[in-house]
């Protein structure tokens, strides 16, 4: 309002003002409403975005799916180490490969990781992840070796059919080409794993093979600790009755869901010998005072947990328990059809160690740079299992102190260790893994209560089956009845 105006409304009367207010708001509402502005202010409005916008944004976020078949796809083996101590075993147990899925359901951050209990779950979700396959259903997947809970690999052999750089008529005319621009599988799929399990090698293989049934031979170790007074000679001698084509159901966990009648394996090689440590001066088979060992066992296949049951029997024979000639009374089913009670060797020890096929594998280790000998995935490879090597060490040793810290305060009392005399008056048993089984008086093997035969195991299996699926048969009638 200007000076002026003001010194008008100023001079006029209060009627004279009302008479003007009246005017002026006739005059206002005879003219049009304005138009609304499109940028308004309306903070409701502004956070709404445009139509067009939203629908541009949506699909952008949607992914286009992966088509493979744009590309070609090829037989191909890898070679897997895994250390198994904290997994459920190899075989995948039905666990979701897909990692897109599993985000959707997984409630905190480390479920995801959780659900994983397996070796093959953890490298199924890495072919998934790298869109090496599409499913594991699809990929014509064998695997060498079954591994069981707690038992580790080192030359485990698994087979895919993967997509391929290489072009489809550069396969087809040549199934095991190894062109260049192939992708370098070792290194994309470990970058997917978790540092307990690498691919060491991969190959191109035929069409036609398979993992398990194409290997003729399978080589296990077994690591153990030399305690006090154990008889390694005697433990050799033990293990020259298990090479040949033997009888070992005396040697394995009877199932009766396994369905097994044939328990005949051979066994090629047996022996125990001190194991050398990884080291750039020496190849010594000592840590400090301790003398480790390790069962060589070669075969051309093996029973559940049978190399583990092997061990049960060959540590008893160490130590003085029983005689040699325990493995050759056990092998001979004739005079000992049924198999004693007795608890398995402890599984952390063994490894898969390596898989032999008659047609040698041309195992690829990494991708050269520059064509030089420098393998940069298997170089972090190897120094990331030297740092897990370091830590381990470095752990044993704290372990090792605490140890002699107590027997320096026995010593210094002048009271008797464990190792020099035993109160309890326990035999203790060793199973392998610093475990042992203490027991008051120790039982003969041939003198144990002995397990239900195999026959009639399998026979009640059989028989189980029956009444679930409601075809059990009426031995009197002759005819099938339905039980539900």
């Amino acid at each position: 309002m200007t000076e002026e105006s003001a010194k008008q409304y100023a001079n006029l009367s209060k009627e004279e003002l009302i008479e003007k207010l009246i005017k002026l708001e006739a005059e206002s509402a005879s003219k049009p409403p304005h138009k609304q502005l499109k940028t308004s202010h309306n903070p409701q409005q502004q956070s709404q975005p445009p139509k067009k916008k939203d629908k541009v944004l949506k699909k952008l976020k949607e992914k286009r799916p992966f088509d493979m078949s744009k590309y070609a796809l090829r037989k191909i083996a890898l070679k897997v180490c895994y250390m198994g101590w904290d997994y459920n075993g190899l075989a995948a147990q039905g666990e979701n490969p897909n990692p897109q899925k599993s985000k959707k359901s997984k409630k905190s951050k480390n479920d995801d990781e959780d659900e994983l209990t397996t070796i093959e779950s953890h490298i199924f979700r890495a072919l998934v992840t790298t869109k090496l396959i599409l499913d594991p259903e699809s990929c014509d997947f064998t695997r060498c070796g079954r591994t069981d809970k707690g038992v580790s690999g080192l030359g485990q052999v698994l087979s895919f059919k993967v997509r391929s750089q290489v072009s489809k008529e550069t396969i087809a005319n040549d199934p095991l080409s190894l062109a260049e621009e192939e992708l370098p599988y070792v290194e994309i799929i470990n970058r997917q794993l978790p540092p307990e399990i690498r691919v060491l090698a991969w190959s191109p293989v035929p069409d036609d093979f398979h993992a398990r049934f194409h290997c003729i031979l399978r080589k296990y170790r077994y690591f153990f600790v030399a305690e006090k007074n154990l008889d390694i000679d005697a433990m050799n001698q033990a293990c020259q009755y298990l090479i040949g084509e033997n009888d070992f159901r005396n040697f394995c966990r009877q199932d009766g869901s396994k369905q097994i009648t044939n328990f005949f394996r051979n066994i090629k090689f047996a022996q125990i010998q001190p194991c050398k440590f990884f080291n750039q001066s020496t190849t010594e088979s000592k840590l400090g005072d301790t003398q480790f060992y390790e069962l060589e066992l070669h075969g051309s296949a093996f029973l559940w947990h049978m190399v583990r049951c092997i061990m049960a029997n060959l540590f008893l024979v160490g130590q003085g328990l029983e005689k040699p000639e325990l493995i050759q009374n056990l092998i001979n089913v004739t005079e000992n059809p049924h198999k004693p009670v007795y608890q398995m060797a402890n599984p952390y020890p063994l490894v898969l160690y390596d898989c032999v096929y008659p047609n040698p594998i041309n195992w690829q280790q990494s991708q050269k740079i520059n064509t030089e000998e420098f393998y940069p995935g298997l170089n972090r490879t190897f120094t990331l299992m030297k740092e897990q090597f370091q830590l381990h060490l470095t752990k044993a040793w704290h372990y090792s102190n605490v140890m002699r810290a107590i027997d320096e305060q026995l010593v210094e009392g002048g009271i008797k260790t464990l190792e020099e005399t035993d109160d309890r008056g326990l035999t203790m048993m060793m199973l392998g893994g610093g475990s042992h089984l203490g027991v008051r008086e120790y039982v003969p093997m041939l003198d144990r209560v002995k397990c239900t035969d195999i026959e009639v195991r399998n026979q009640k299996f059989r028989d189980r089956m029956d009444r679930k699926s409601g075809r059990v048969k009426d031995s009197e009638e002759g005819e099938t009845s339905n039980n539900e």
